[in-house]
């Protein structure tokens, strides 16, 4: 009897130490999930008690012209990032990949941009981006490429363009970590048959290594396309959603919903149009790599 009363305790020995587990995702994950999936089809200001609205608050967003406008600036905010951080990472860790001498030096530089904090950075852009003594107008202007002052983050057609670029300068340097990890980890043999075939330098590159780092290039595209959706803090910082709303994108929008017009139901049912914007294109990007990869 005390055999099998050891034997079965240690059977169940596990799931007891699982059980923190489940209830903190419970707890903390899955129930204030529902209870905000529940709370979409309401109409609440923290003022007084919700109320039942149905599918009003998801009408209304959707018949919103200012909706589609922010959804148009966050697919050019997404694209751009998206295909700069790709771009970079994989021309930086590349370059990482070949060098010989001073390589830690510069994956710590290449790196340090992702530990800065946000107001650090923040501040340096807005630096940057001055009208008047910012650094990237006296250096268009000192090469004649520019004649007057542009207020970069001042200025509709630009605003979004500088914040894009604060993104993909913070965000590189770890996309470019994972991309020269998967570099590393490659099969030296298939590079040293494609040379004795002839192949070298980009040539090389684009038919036999690129098609290898596909399924990490994937994974980044996802992850950087999910934090893309998310922008809020550079947003925040630099240009508030301005000018003219011009670089309002949802996850800001959702926080002026919230927080700036108090209307909680329709800023949960804006949480889950992300939500479900973000699950689609994760779902994309994973087909597209399955489908490369074979």
């Amino acid at each position: 009897m005390r055999l099998n009363a050891r034997l079965n305790f240690n059977r169940w020995m596990p799931a007891f130490f699982l059980v923190p587990v489940v209830l903190g995702l419970f707890c903390l994950n899955y129930i204030p999930s529902f209870y905000a999936f529940y709370l979409s089809f309401q109409h609440w200001n923290l003022l007084e008690a919700p109320q039942w609205v149905g599918l009003e608050n998801y009408h209304q967003l959707l018949a919103s012209p200012a909706f589609y406008q922010t959804i148009r600036q966050t697919a050019w905010y997404v694209g751009g990032v998206v295909i700069f951080e790709l771009l970079f990472s994989l021309v930086i860790a590349t370059a990482l990949h070949r060098m010989t001498r001073g390589k830690r030096i510069f994956q710590v530089l290449a790196f340090l941009p992702y530990v800065t904090p946000a107001m650090a950075a923040s501040l340096i852009f807005m630096w940057i981006f001055q009208p008047e003594q910012g650094l990237l107008n006296s250096s268009l202007q000192a090469v004649g490429l520019l004649k007057s002052p542009i207020a970069w983050l001042f200025t509709p057609n630009t605003a979004l363009v500088a914040v894009m670029s604060l993104e993909v300068w913070k965000a590189t340097g770890y996309n470019m970590l994972l991309i020269l990890g998967a570099l590393q980890a490659l099969p030296k043999h298939i590079d040293e048959a494609a040379t004795l075939d002839g192949a070298s330098g980009l040539r090389k590159w684009w038919w036999v290594t690129l098609p290898q780092l596909m399924p990490t290039v994937v994974l980044v595209g996802m992850m950087t396309t999910i934090h893309a959706l998310q922008a809020f803090d550079a947003i925040y910082l630099l240009t508030q959603g301005g000018p003219n709303r011009a670089t309002t994108v949802l996850a800001y929008a959702l926080y002026e919903t919230a927080f700036q017009r108090f209307e909680i139901g329709q800023a949960t049912a804006l949480g889950f149009i992300i939500f479900t914007i973000i699950a689609v294109l994760t779902l994309m990007q994973w087909k597209m790599g399955q489908r490369k990869a074979v």
